[in-house]
């Protein structure tokens, strides 16, 4: 009886220990880390501003600090507010995917890529069918940015990103843990909508570079081949070699040291290589990755 009534206990107050995790592993996590990487990142990656990874992570914490208090006293429908918070935080979501060099190029991007694009159809699936369970799964999806810094911190301090080097690292964190986030949101056939997403991300990423490698002649393609070209190349589905040469933004126009791009993948002008790191090499990529740790000090690990 002493049991069960425990576990009556915490099934009772289950919405506020939740909340009360949540404001604490967010607060630490804004706090320690991204208010102090936020300003490196932005330097680092030569981003004009740093105000869309802002919005994104100010989006994402008050959709969790809103639904968690809301749920303690009980059922939370989705509103015009969550939605429209939803749409700056996937938004946002996509367009800092867009220049990625982080990670892995045809993984890390599309799993940003792909739960960018679909998180907004379940938020509005949510609010039109008055769904608390959909609107909850819509919500429980931003956790994937806990796990994905959980699965980062696990592999650094397990010694992985010796074997798999830091790229790799970050390309396995942000995959898994969207695939945490989807898991633990509870939401039906999540996970696999989730891969075909990013397969079919991955199959249009391919299909647009193409095309775009393809044009030597603007004026043997129709108009509508054209715009549905630009339309996927604003949204990203292209690769990043072919977005340097056709867009030139400064995110990919600069040399970028960062403890998680691979050296191949750092910023150059279109048809010349980096002078410091031959294009093809024998060394290991962790090893690549120490060497400009010494070329320059200021790397750091996030």
């Amino acid at each position: 009886m002493d049991l069960q009534r425990f576990f009556a206990i915490i099934d009772t107050c289950g919405p506020s220990i939740d909340l009360f995790f949540h404001l604490a592993v967010y607060t630490f996590l804004i706090f320690s880390r991204s208010s102090k990487t936020t300003l490196r990142y932005s330097r680092n990656f030569h981003k004009p501003s740093s105000w869309p990874l802002a919005v994104h992570v100010l989006a994402g914490l008050f959709e969790i600090v809103r639904y968690h208090t809301k749920a303690v006293q009980g059922p939370v429908l989705a509103d015009s507010l969550d939605i429209l918070a939803c749409l700056l935080q996937s938004g946002t979501n996509v367009y800092l995917a867009k220049f990625l060099l982080r990670g892995d190029k045809l993984l890390t991007r599309p799993a940003y890529q792909a739960g960018g694009l679909l998180r907004p159809f379940v938020s509005f699936l949510a609010y039109a069918y008055r769904s608390p369970s959909l609107h909850r799964s819509s919500v429980k999806i931003v956790d994937g940015f806990v796990y994905t810094r959980l699965v980062i911190w696990v592999s650094h301090r397990l010694g992985l990103h010796h074997s798999f080097s830091g790229p790799g690292v970050y390309s396995y964190g942000v995959f898994l843990g969207a695939l945490l986030g989807i898991s633990y949101s509870g939401l039906c056939h999540g996970v696999p909508i989730y891969l075909s997403a990013m397969a079919a991300i991955l199959v249009v990423s391919r299909k647009v570079t193409l095309f775009f490698e393809s044009q030597s002649d603007a004026s043997t393609t129709t108009r509508g081949a054209r715009l549905w070209g630009g339309f996927f190349l604003l949204c990203g589905f292209v690769d990043l070699d072919t977005l340097r040469n056709l867009s030139y933004p400064p995110e990919l126009s600069r040399e970028v040291r960062d403890f998680y791009v691979s050296p191949n993948m750092g910023s150059q002008t279109p048809g010349q290589e980096r002078p410091d790191i031959p294009p093809k090499t024998d060394l290991p990529g962790h090893i690549l990755m120490r060497l400009d740790a010494k070329q320059d000090p200021r790397v750091e690990a996030d």
